[in-house]
């Protein structure tokens, strides 16, 4: 099994910086593969819709992996606006049904 987990910093210029660690367990104590990627031009963040500033750079940098991480994991935290509010990954708010959506965006069915 392989598992990628993915973080992007946004610089003030409207660039990004996005990387990733690829490893093949959750307790590896080293990752096996590490990418880093930039961005030149990031969408601005819409409240609600992070996913339209974050996927593009993260799909980017996907490009350039030679595995297909069959788990992938995308830090969610994010301070909002210009009081630096708690976004939703960092609200204490249950946000289990996460895991259900497909990185491509579109709702898995049920098996059952």
């Amino acid at each position: 099994m392989m598992i990628a987990a993915f973080d992007v910093h946004y610089f003030a210029d409207g660039r990004a910086s996005t990387g990733a660690v690829l490893s093949h367990h959750y307790t590896d104590p080293e990752p096996a593969l590490e990418y880093v990627g930039l961005t030149d031009e990031v969408t601005q963040y819409i409240p609600g819709q992070f996913y339209r500033r974050e996927l593009p750079c993260i799909l980017r940098l996907l490009e350039q992996f030679n595995e297909t991480p069959e788990e992938m994991l995308i830090d969610g935290y994010v301070l909002l606006g210009d009081l630096a509010l708690f976004g939703f990954a960092v609200s204490g708010r249950p946000n289990l049904y996460l895991c259900f959506i497909c990185f491509s965006g579109q709702q898995k069915q049920d098996a059952g």
